[in-house]
């Protein structure tokens, strides 16, 4: 449907008629001329036509017409005449009309003319908005805490109009009016703190607000809005105070005072108030983090002078506060402790102890340290007071640590040698302060005999020295070998880094490299053995070789033997594996001043490779019967496959001499510093910068390999052709 404007637009158009040939129509056209806002009225214009398509009508009777709207006047009508007819204004009425109470208003019209000379009627009828007329004023408001002011603005159609406004609030309603008939377009209304009981359990509600819009003192019409009230945190959270007293005597007594607290040992109560704000209630309070349920709450034992206190309210609003009182930071008194015998045929006992200990004032006493040892034979039930220890005599205290002995460090005191060796023992000792009375309790067995024997062994603790001939099954012996060939003793006796794992199993000694150097393993080793010896040595396809240490009576390395057959005079010395196996024999003299010695074996290819050697030591030269033992089966040099290998080709005549700091394989040819010029794969393997060996091998139909090493960081040895 058409809305009228302050234009003339076409509203109806009727159906065509012919007058002979002549087709024709009528046509109804409307607009607006004006709106009355108080009123609520609209005056309106509406027009008849005859609009004939070509040529013209020829009319010579009389030609009546009427025009019927919505409003006042409602209908017009007249004569238009005779004569010859073409398309032309017939006549028109203008209409005034009053609009719905919301403002809106549809119009009907309808309009005919009779041409009676042709007994022909044209007619024409149409229906037509008007423009709604605005009739209550709209309005909005801002959100707003309880008790503060919210800004409520009226929208008015007419500045003649006037505004009642109310207000409803929460279940069941809190109800009231703001204004009455006011003319303002703007009002500052304080929210009313009655809503804070409509919302004990909500920290905002919704409030709406209605507008009754009145002409005069017409209701013309009614709209709502709603905006936020919420409860002020600043002022509706909740409140909580609190106190803290220590409520152990034995620590009150200590302090003289129960505002403070011993650390590990007080019992900390807890006083505290808490309580909701404008008709909140409490739903919780906690402490550091505890939910309690009454007042005071007590915390033994305490650990922190910290006490963290929080409370919420049934609208969620929660508050906290901290108590700090005054603490003493003791320290719990403990001990390590460790009774022995000196010797293990003596009836002296020692003791050795440390431990910690609050060297402080509690505020009323300064605190004290005690330590009393007892003992008793194992299975006695009563104990023997052995005696108290004394402060700067058996003891002293240092800072808040204590040990035994009068150094600076942990020294053994000695308790007495009335202890016998053939007699188990219970030893404990006391150690008490202001707060601890604690002991331990530690066994100290039997003492060991130097010698003693049964049906199937005789067993000496210590040395046997014999001053005649030795007969063992019949034959005369001038030396007594006694080893234990069950032995793994692993020695450390290159200073080997941290990272290295050992590990004994069946009967082989293995080491895993952790580091990125060439690890090595140690045999047992044999104490009391000077001579000739024999050294078989297998390499299975490995770099490795193997090396003799020796230490003479004072347990110092030897490094200035010179052996015998073996052409290096130092800690190292072997054959270097060829990737295939190889067994070689060497015979070497030890001199009357080693007092011990032991055989080792040495990876040489670094890491990502493994090392299975076996090494056999025989007593005398290679044709004696009499054989000793330091065997190594498969001692597995287990080395992680990790380090990174440089490829390249370097073409003709390098400088190979220069290549020794990292792994690598090289292609090169014409090489002066090589073994042969031909074309060959170079080998770097580097143990450390000062430990390389490089491998040469050639190419063609016969293929020769030559190895040389870079030792003690200065020197290239000789190159030896390997086939």
């Amino acid at each position: 449907m058409a809305v009228l404007t302050k234009d003339f637009q076409v509203i109806g158009r009727g159906p065509t008629q012919y007058f002979g040939n002549v087709p024709a129509h009528a046509e109804l056209w409307a607009r607006y001329e004006s709106q009355n806002i108080e009123t609520n009225k609209t005056t309106y214009v509406t027009d008849l036509y005859v609009i004939v398509d070509y040529g013209y009508i020829g009319n010579y009777d009389t030609t009546p017409y009427s025009i019927n709207v919505t409003g006042t006047p409602s209908s017009k009508s007249g004569n238009a005449g005779s004569g010859d007819f073409g398309s032309r204004y017939i006549d028109g009425i203008v209409s005034e009309v009053e609009h719905n109470a919301d403002g809106t208003k549809s119009v009907s019209m309808s309009g005919s003319i009779t041409f009676s000379g042709w007994g022909i009627t044209l007619s024409v009828s149409a229906s037509a908005d008007l423009p709604t007329i605005p009739r209550a004023s709209s309005l909005t408001a801002t959100d707003s805490y309880i008790g503060s002011a919210t800004t409520i603005t009226i929208n008015k159609a007419s500045s003649s109009f006037t505004s009642t406004i109310t207000y409803s609030f929460g279940s069941p309603a809190l109800t009231g009016t703001i204004a009455t008939k006011t003319s303002n377009t703007s009002i500052g209304w304080t929210v009313p703190t009655t809503f804070y009981a409509k919302i004990p359990n909500s920290k905002s509600g919704i409030c709406t607000l209605t507008c009754q819009t009145y002409s005069g003192n017409t209701l013309i019409g009614t709209k709502t809005t709603t905006f936020t009230a919420t409860a002020n945190p600043s002022i509706c959270s909740p409140t909580i105070t609190g106190s803290v007293v220590d409520t152990n005597s034995t620590t009150i007594e200590l302090t003289g005072d129960n505002t403070k607290l011993v650390k590990y040992y007080s019992t900390a109560s807890i006083t505290y108030s808490a309580s909701g704000q404008n008709s909140a209630t409490i739903s919780n309070v906690k402490i550091n983090g505890t939910t309690v349920s009454s007042s005071p709450y007590a915390i033994s034992n305490v650990s922190t002078n910290n006490f963290v206190l929080t409370t919420t309210d049934s609208r969620g609003y929660s508050t906290t506060t901290t108590l700090t009182p005054t603490m003493i930071n003791y320290i719990p008194l403990s001990i390590n402790a460790n009774f022995y015998r000196t010797a293990p045929t003596t009836g002296q006992v020692s003791l050795t102890f440390n431990g910690n200990y609050f060297n402080g004032n509690f505020g009323s006493q300064l605190n004290t340290l005690e330590l009393k040892w007892y003992y008793k034979l194992k299975n006695d039930e009563n104990w023997t007071t052995g005696g108290t220890l004394v402060e700067n005599t058996d003891y002293i205290i240092s800072g808040n640590t204590f040990h035994s002995g009068t150094s600076s460090y942990e020294n053994a005191i000695i308790l007495g040698s009335n202890f016998d060796y053939k007699n188990a023992y219970d030893f404990k000792i006391e150690f008490t302060d202001k707060l601890v009375s604690n002991s331990i309790i530690q066994a100290v067995t039997k003492g060991q005999p130097i010698f003693w024997w049964n049906e199937e062994k005789v067993d000496v603790i210590e040395n046997l020295e014999v001053e005649k001939d030795l007969i063992l099954d019949g034959k005369v012996e001038n030396t007594l070998i006694v080893e234990d060939i069950e032995s793994k003793n692993l020695y450390n006796i290159n200073n080997i880094t941290e990272g290295q794992t050992y590990y004994v199993q069946d009967d082989s000694i293995y080491i895993q490299w952790r580091g990125g150097n060439t690890g090595f393993a140690v045999g047992n080793v044999i104490e009391n053995k000077y001579g000739t010896y024999t050294l078989t040595y297998t390499d299975y396809q490995t770099y490795s070789r193997f090396f003799i240490r020796a230490w003479d009576s004072a347990g110092n390395i030897m490094t200035n033997l010179s052996f015998t057959n073996l052409e290096y005079n130092g800690t190292y010395r072997g054959y270097f594996g060829t990737f295939r196996q190889v067994s070689m024999k060497y015979t070497f003299d030890l001199p009357n001043t080693v007092s011990k010695f032991a055989i080792g074996l040495v990876n040489m290819l670094g890491s990502g490779y493994h090392s299975y050697s076996n090494i056999q030591v025989e007593k005398g030269n290679e044709n004696t019967d009499y054989k000793e033992f330091i065997d190594f089966k498969n001692v597995g040099l287990d080395l992680f496959k990790t380090r990174t290998v440089e490829c390249a080709y370097l073409g003709n005549n390098p400088t190979i001499d220069n290549y020794k700091t990292r792994n690598g394989i090289y292609g090169i040819y014409g090489c002066t510093q090589a073994p042969s010029t031909s074309i060959g794969v170079l080998e770097v393997l580097v143990y450390s910068s000062d430990w390389i060996i490089q491998r040469f091998t050639t190419i063609g139909s016969t293929s020769n390999m030559w190895t040389r090493c870079y030792y003690s960081g200065s020197t290239w040895s000789s190159w030896v052709q390997r086939w």
